[in-house]
């Protein structure tokens, strides 16, 4: 009797038994295990629509950042990262004192002073057995507006020159002719330097 004349020949309650079995047996062996699969994958795809979501949103602070990063660039030039202690402060102030041969300073008078950068971002990164110094040099002298403004375009823009901090210009002394006039200037550079160790 062939497979087909035994399926015949059983009652009608042995072929739905037969059946419901075979169903229950395909749901557990088939269906179950694609529905799980299904939830992970739909899960996943969740998670990583979410990411992108996230990096879409972030995408247009990005591209702010990138924005003020570039035009800070193009206005005040490249900043170095905080130097050495030893080789910055030489280095600094060679720079500044080749600006105002350029610009053909006479007369000049200055004084240096190193103090320690305040918390923030920057201190944060670069870790805990270091701090950030600051060399600052407070520069007074006699020139033109014209000469006065190309000074302060080139320290602003030379990369060892970390800020401009503080610019006051006043009349030179009423009984001098021309268009003089005094210029106080404080520029800074940044160091990066052990805790513990002193100061310049």
């Amino acid at each position: 009797m062939s497979l087909r004349d035994r399926w015949k020949a059983l009652p009608r309650a042995a072929k739905f038994g037969t059946i419901g079995v075979a169903g229950i047996a395909a749901y557990f062996l088939i269906g179950e295990p694609a529905l799980d699969a299904w939830n992970r994958f739909s899960t996943r795809a969740d998670q990583d629509q979410a990411v992108l979501e996230k990096f879409a949103l972030a995408e247009a602070d990005l591209k702010r950042a990138g924005e003020t990063l570039r035009l800070g660039s193009k206005q005040y030039g490249k900043v170095e990262f905080p130097g050495d202690p030893e080789a910055r402060p030489l280095a600094f102030n060679r720079a500044v004192d080749e600006i105002l041969r350029k610009h053909n300073v006479r007369g000049q008078t200055s004084t240096t002073r190193t103090v320690g950068l305040g918390p923030g971002a920057l201190t944060t990164k670069v870790g805990q057995d270091n701090r950030v110094d600051r060399l600052t040099r407070a520069l007074e002298f006699q020139g033109e507006p014209e000469q006065i403004a190309a000074v302060l375009a080139d320290l602003e823009k030379h990369p060892l020159v970390t800020a401009v901090s503080m610019v006051h210009l006043r009349s030179s002394d009423a009984r001098q002719e021309g268009r003089n006039l005094t210029a106080s200037l404080t520029v800074e550079t940044w160091m990066l330097a052990k805790k513990g160790a002193r100061g310049r």
